[in-house]
């Protein structure tokens, strides 16, 4: 059985009060945050909890969310701690493909095609893939049907069905836990 935290308590000593990040801003940074509030064109705060819920309406009113969370952490009391034990890593850096120019032919070949144009240039006789072609246009360019085919509608099909069967066996369930 597993049992609350707010359960076992010591004599004479309350469980410890959850604060969130604004309520450490305002008690710690009070005069940076402050600031902020006179930044932002807010009036200032009474007492720490007001300045806690002030902060929290800047951030919920503000049109520049992302502004306001990098001045919140560059106010953070323990910025230079999370800053020195969780360095991003840098990415590692592929090295440069070395081609011979055989490989580097058949490439050009491959993607290019062998009278130099590309396969998006509009050339008729090269796979049209990309669809930037100068003669496409939605439509099968050889009888100008529309794409849609049979193919387009199995996987939605597919998870309504399943969707449908999964409510059925669920409701058959409940049902029959019911009785």
């Amino acid at each position: 059985m597993q049992e609350n935290y707010q359960t076992i308590k010591k004599p004479g000593k309350k469980p410890k009060a959850k604060i969130s990040l604004l309520t450490l801003l305002a008690n710690t940074k009070t005069a940076d945050a402050r600031r902020l509030l006179k930044k932002y064109g807010q009036t200032d705060a009474k007492d720490y909890n007001d300045l806690a819920l002030k902060l929290a309406e800047l951030y919920q009113s503000s049109s520049e969310k992302v502004a306001i969370e990098k001045e919140f952490a560059e106010m953070h009391p323990h910025k230079a701690l999370i800053l020195r034990n969780l360095v991003p890593k840098p990415l590692p850096i592929e090295e440069k493909a070395n081609f011979t120019q055989e490989e580097t032919d058949n490439l050009h070949r491959q993607f290019i095609g062998k009278d130099g144009y590309s396969n998006c240039s509009g050339n008729s006789n090269l796979s049209n893939a990309c669809g930037c072609g100068s003669h496409f246009d939605g439509n099968n360019p050889t009888t100008k049907e529309p794409m849609h085919q049979i193919k387009d509608w199995i996987g939605p099909t597919i998870l309504v069905f399943v969707m449908g069967t999964m409510a059925y066996i669920i409701l058959s369930l409940n049902k029959a836990n019911n009785k």
